[in-house]
């Protein structure tokens, strides 16, 4: 799970939140592994 946390961080946070990307492939990607990590999370963390 490394790999791909550290792939959404380097898109979503970097590339989208402090260069702001607006190239929509990159946006879509990014959303993409953001709700992965989130079902991910959600499978293993369940409180």
């Amino acid at each position: 799970m490394t790999i791909p946390f550290i792939t959404a961080y380097e898109t979503l946070h970097k590339a989208l939140g402090y260069d702001g990307n607006p190239d929509y492939k990159i946006v879509q990607r990014s959303m993409e592994q953001g709700k992965m990590l989130i079902n991910w999370a959600a499978k293993y963390y369940r409180g």
